[in-house]
C-alpha cells in the first residue's frame, strides 16, 4: 500500500464533524500514511530476509551469521563485471 493508500484509510478513522479536507488535518494524514507505508515496506524487508535466498537487505546479516567471506567484485547476482 502506498502512502495515500493509507490516508484514506486514516480518513475513515476520523469522527463526524473532521473537516476532511482541511490542510493541515491533510498534511498529518499525509505524513502519518507515508510512515505507515515506509513501515510496510521495512516489514517485507524482515520478512524477505527469514532465508538467505530472498534476503537482500539483510544479505550482509547472512554472510555475517554464516561466516561467508565476500570479495569487493560480489554482487548480489553474482561477479561484478
Amino acid at each position: 500500500m502506498t502512502g495515500n493508500d493509507y490516508r484514506e484509510l486514516l480518513y475513515l478513522l476520523l469522527p463526524d464533524g473532521y473537516a476532511c479536507n482541511g490542510q493541515r488535518l491533510n498534511a498529518e494524514l499525509q505524513a502519518e500514511g507515508n510512515a505507515l507505508a515506509s513501515v510496510e515496506r521495512s516489514a517485507q524487508d524482515v520478512l524477505n530476509g527469514v532465508t538467505p535466498f530472498t534476503a537482500v537487505a539483510l544479505l550482509s546479516d547472512w554472510e555475517r551469521v554464516l561466516g561467508l567471506s565476500v570479495s569487493s567484485g560480489m554482487t548480489i547476482y553474482g561477479e561484478a563485471g
